[in-house]
């Protein structure tokens, strides 16, 4: 590892957390923080999560470390084998009892599902009340802690009980409580256990033992956990240090490097802390642990989100125009109608237009609806929806080991009865292959139960349908399409909606696992996505509460 040269703050130099908060972050860093050049920001906030412990000049916080295999080269200079780092590799070994690839992956997933600290829960009020005290009064009120906590966990053993009570008292006795603690106990401790998941790979990672893309999936499902349990990386960092001297066998010079990072990191200009809150308008906070429970809640707050409607179009056109509800809920951008913009706007449009979807004039802009709009239903999903509603209901680990087999057999059982002579055995095996991979994606996302409904739509036709017709606002926009051609692509989409959907919920859960069979992966737009659509089902001013599907 690269030689420490941040001038961490001293805890000799503070009279409190809080104060200890302040000043490390008026000393901040003495050096410019690096890059690492990673363009997602689910993966950028995962990363950073475990900044605090590996933060140098040379290391990127929002990134995962360089990878820093041994490497032995031959005479002539060529590699002829690498292995992994032995410091990171001794250092997962003695940590964790990580000795290979697959402990490292099991371990880190075991660790990413720890979302309480069960015992810290319970007794947190009671800690609170102990935080109060003089500190040599604390010590006293062992017994207090243990009664709550037989209270709350009755089937865990009376001896296990009384050493949570010293696990969780422990940062609380020590000398230097006053600096280690806030005021205000955090509300829960997973964001230390999500952390250890990420510094496992991060370790991982520089010791060559994985590709940092090969985890995407546990990374994330950490970052959504901090998220639900934190509205503020303030927040996350009190219940990390407090996670720290819960274990640390001393408070040295390791937990003041990790403690000044966390608080320099929560203010630096340069931080991407600073550039990517925890819960932003394109990373609402999610606090549910179901699909079902995050519809409901943002139902219940869809009033608070911004509606805009027109009203002057024939209803059919303007539900083709609503179709792109989940994309403009929450703006001022009319939902039933195509709207105008500024220069500025236009040549953005533009823009994606040419990138994204190869766009240049009129008829390449009519080539790129079609796409969507000529045939929106994703096929092989609908034929084989009974058994990826099957695969759905299982545990994650049978989803893991079965569900591809699962999919595989039953497209192939589908196509090869429906193939066309022509269409070799070999070709329709690839095709199977292709597809059933597709679609074990879908169900292998972490954290599925908060991004696939328990009941699965019925087709996934509404992603396409919206991307066809914000393709033809995008037309109207930049002028590519008179506004009448611009309706009569809406009006495709509302025929398409009508006959593929069976309600605006059912189109809404459509367009939402469409774009996550798609992209295969979750993001902070899947999450902004989901508040929009059930904002535009909930509003009593969206198109979607006035006009019916069908």
């Amino acid at each position: 590892m690269a030689e420490r040269k941040i001038d961490a703050l001293a805890l000799s130099e503070a009279s409190s957390y809080e104060d200890y908060l302040a000043k490390a972050q008026a000393r901040g860093f003495d050096f410019e923080l690096k890059k690492s050049g990673v363009q997602d920001e689910m993966l950028r906030r995962g990363w950073s999560v475990v900044a605090p412990y590996f933060l140098r000049p040379n290391i990127a916080p929002d990134g995962p470390l360089p990878a820093m295999p041994k490497i032995e080269r031959d005479d002539e200079g060529k590699i002829v084998k690498a292995t992994a780092n032995p410091q990171l590799a001794q250092f997962l070994s003695r940590a964790w009892n990580i000795n290979s690839r697959e402990d490292l992956l099991k371990s880190a997933q075991q660790a990413s599902q720890r979302t309480h600290d069960k015992a810290y829960e319970a007794g947190r009020a009671i800690l609170q009340e102990i935080r109060e005290l003089p500190l040599e009064q604390r010590a006293g009120h062992t017994s207090v802690l243990v009664n709550e906590l037989s209270g709350a966990l009755p089937e865990v053993p009376f001896a296990t009980l009384e050493k949570e009570a010293q696990r969780l008292l422990k940062p609380l006795l020590n000398p230097d409580a006053e600096l280690l603690i806030p005021q205000r106990l955090p509300d829960s401790l997973a964001g230390f256990y999500f952390a250890a998941a990420v510094r496992q790979l991060n370790l991982g990672a520089g010791a060559g033992f994985i590709k940092p893309s090969e985890v995407r999936p546990i990374i994330v499902k950490c970052v959504l956990g901090i998220a639900r349990a934190y509205d503020t990386w303030e927040e996350y960092v009190a219940a990390l240090i407090y996670g720290e001297a819960m274990l640390a066998s001393k408070i040295g010079d390791h937990f003041r490097f990790i403690f000044h990072n966390a608080a320099a990191l929560l203010t630096a200009t340069d931080s991407p802390w600073v550039e990517l809150p925890l819960h932003t308008e394109t990373f609402p906070p999610i606090k549910s642990n179901s699909y079902e429970e995050i519809f409901s809640s943002m139902q219940a707050n869809a009033q608070q989100l911004p509606v805009a409607v027109t009203g002057k179009l024939a209803d059919d056109l303007r539900l083709g125009w609503s179709l792109q509800a989940p994309y403009l809920v929450g703006s001022k951008i009319p939902l039933d109608a195509p709207a105008t913009y500024d220069e500025q706007r236009v040549q953005e449009i533009w823009q994606h237009l040419e990138n994204q979807h190869q766009v240049s004039d009129t008829a390449s802009l009519r080539t790129a609806i079609g796409k969507y709009l000529d045939e929106p239903d994703h096929e092989a999903y609908r034929v084989i929806r009974d058994e990826l509603q099957e695969v759905r209901s299982w545990d994650v680990e049978k989803r893991r080991t079965d569900g591809l087999e699962k999919i595989t057999t039953a497209l192939r059982s589908k196509y090869a009865k429906a193939a066309a002579p022509e269409h070799t055995s070999e070709d329709i095996d690839k095709a199977v292959s292709s597809t059933a991979a597709q679609l074990a994606k879908l169900l292998l996302v972490e954290d599925i139960d908060l991004f696939l409904p328990k009941t699965l739509p019925s087709s996934l036709a509404g992603w396409r349908i919206a991307q066809g017709v914000r393709l033809a606002a995008m037309g109207f926009a930049t002028k590519l399409l008179t506004e009448d051609e611009a309706n009569e692509f809406a009006a495709v989409g509302a025929d398409k909606a009508k006959s593929n959907h069976t309600d605006w919920r059912d189109f809404g859960d459509g367009f939402l696992v469409g774009r996550l069979c798609e992209s295969g992966q979750v993001d902070g737009l899947q999450q902004r996505m989901m508040a929009s659509t059930a904002g535009a089902l909930a509003s009593k001013q969206s198109p979607w509460s006035e006009l019916a599907l069908r």
